[in-house]
């Protein structure tokens, strides 16, 4: 790896792209609790609900929209120290702090607020999750035209600037190869290889657009360089040297790539044995 240097990229002028990455990076932040589980026994159960929940709508807009009545036929409820530790009753709490609207712990409230209030509810999903990027002003541009509105339109971020937030000693990457050889990288130290490489890249004169082709196997180095990619608004393209070369070469032909990072070999396991291929 390029030694560290003056070109190391700060993470706060990294690039920051188009709005790419949001849902993937605040959806596992949203995984929570809702009040009352629907839990069946059969199909039977199912299917009786499907009327009453139709006749019962929330939002004239919405067919098919949630009730509050309670299904008594639910197996499970969770406990109220639970319901209390959930992530979205800490999101609930965070929408009045910044909002002044109080769910009061009601999914079905919140979830009316959301469809009255687009704009609001969407950017205190931003702000919970703690999107690392700049949101914009709009967040929708035409909240009626579902489909069709173009959400979070001024919005720039980076996916890498996200991934590597943190800088602590916990493990980032777990690398075990086919001869259960195991690696670990924290995030401190991948916050620091992607540094350096990055730094290093720069120095190629590599810039947001460029194309960047790996030729590489399923491996540590392989996510640095991709992550030092990104974290310079490069595009990365990737494929398994398993391609073999003909393959790579109808691939990476497509994009003509500034820089190539690739492997001098690989292992590969056959009848319960490990052996170096050279590729």
């Amino acid at each position: 790896m390029p030694e560290r240097g003056s070109a190391a990229t700060p993470v706060s002028i990294w690039p920051r792209g188009g709005l790419r990455w949001f849902y993937v990076l605040w959806l596992p932040r949203m995984i929570g609790l809702a009040r009352g589980p629907f839990c069946f026994r059969d199909a039977k159960g199912i299917l009786a609900l499907l009327p009453p929940i139709c006749g019962r709508n929330r939002s004239p807009k919405l067919p098919l929209a949630m009730t509050t009545e309670a299904i008594s036929s639910a197996l499970w409820a969770p406990s109220a120290e639970r319901v209390a530790s959930a992530q979205l009753t800490a999101f609930m709490e965070s929408v009045s702090a910044a909002t002044g609207f109080d769910a009061a712990g009601d999914y079905f409230a919140l979830h009316q607020w959301s469809l009255d209030e687009p704009a609001a509810f969407w950017r205190a999903v931003w702000e919970f999750t703690e999107i690392q990027g700049d949101p914009g002003e709009t967040v929708c541009d035409d909240p009626m035209a579902l489909p069709g509105c173009q959400w979070f339109p001024d919005a720039t971020l980076n996916f890498a600037e996200n991934l590597l937030r943190f800088a602590d000693d916990r493990e980032a990457l777990v690398e075990i190869d086919e001869g259960d050889a195991r690696r670990v990288l924290t995030y401190g130290q991948l916050r620091d290889q992607v540094a350096r490489l990055a730094g290093w890249m720069r120095e190629q004169n590599i810039q947001p657009g460029d194309r960047i082709a790996g030729f590489m196997p399923n491996c540590i180095e392989t996510v640095v360089a991709m992550l030092a990619t990104t974290s310079l608004g490069a595009v990365w393209s990737s494929c398994s040297p398993d391609f073999g070369h003909q393959g790579a070469v109808d691939r990476f032909g497509q994009i003509s790539p500034r820089l190539l990072f690739t492997a001098d070999g690989r292992i590969a396991t056959a009848s319960g044995e490990s052996k170096w291929i050279t590729d």
